[in-house]
């Protein structure tokens, strides 16, 4: 095994180590700027996401106040407009 890592590190250039824990991980310099895209993909997504949750949070407490108002007309009550 070490012996073809050694024939891959000079078909293809330079492999980075990265340290992460459990394990080691290497990581050739395309593989690192694919990764690092991904990672800059992800935090561009997160911001959209997040204001995606807040809004159907928003509007699954204003279900629920519609709900409520809903079912006190069934039982009789008169609907204000």
């Amino acid at each position: 095994m070490e012996h073809q890592h050694h024939n891959d590190n000079q078909q293809t250039g330079t492999v980075y180590t990265c340290h992460m824990h459990p394990e080691i991980v290497q990581y050739k310099p395309a593989q690192m700027q694919i990764r690092s895209m991904h990672q800059k993909m992800d935090l561009l997504l997160e911001e959209p996401i997040n204001s995606l949750f807040d809004t159907q949070e928003k509007q699954f407490t204003l279900f629920k106040e519609i709900n409520l108002k809903l079912d006190k007309d069934k039982r009789g009550n008169v609907r204000k407009m």
